[in-house]
């Protein structure tokens, strides 16, 4: 069985997320669940998710969410997201994912994201304590109109294709990234304090 706080999603999924029988179809919907619960974790099957606002998963504080799930592990030590590809695809239309306090992203593909604001189309993080380990960052692209990110602070456009944070203590491990475009830091762009990679 799997843990309780911990919401299944495969492509397709009609359930309610407390098992790979029973999961759900979508990351977004899974997270808000994990929120609900007070803050748990996320496994996604691999597969390719989309979305349909402007950001294709928005991960509330404290939730953890997974990917490279085959769809029958029952511990998070037994996944392959080498094998089991998990992409989440902005569609060239929209941020791939953001979020806040506290946050893991661990195991995805982020791919073709665009941002609304030209910060951080692959993974805008609002928040301190996050960590983003083992993804890869791949045609993701900034720029847009001159704008004031959030908390107040003045940014340019086109910053952190792949990766922009504003937090303290933003940790990103074993992560590769692959032309993602930006007028400054295709990669990884920090206004917060304390990075570590």
């Amino acid at each position: 069985p799997i843990g309780e706080g911990i919401f299944c999603v495969i492509p397709d999924g009609t359930g309610a997320g407390t098992s790979w029988l029973n999961a759900l179809g979508s990351i977004q919907e899974a997270v808000d669940r994990a929120y609900a619960s007070g803050g748990g974790e996320v496994w996604v099957k691999a597969g390719l998710y989309t979305g349909a606002g402007a950001c294709v998963v928005d991960i509330p504080d404290g939730v953890k969410v997974y990917g490279g799930f085959s769809g029958g592990e029952t511990q998070r030590n037994q996944r392959d997201y080498i094998t089991n590809f998990t992409g989440i695809n902005g569609e060239s239309e929209r941020r791939c994912v953001s979020g806040g306090n506290g946050i893991v992203l661990d195991g995805f593909a982020i791919g073709n994201g665009k941002s609304p604001d030209g910060l951080g189309a692959g993974l805008y993080v609002d928040g301190d304590d996050a960590t983003v380990a083992n993804c890869q960052f791949i045609a993701n692209a900034a720029a847009g109109p001159a704008c004031t990110a959030l908390l107040g602070q003045k940014a340019d456009p086109g910053k952190g294709a792949a990766v922009y944070s504003s937090g303290n203590y933003f940790q990103i491990h074993e992560c590769m990234f692959r032309n993602n475009s930006a007028k400054g830091g295709t990669g990884t762009y920090c206004t917060g304090g304390d990075a570590f990679g």
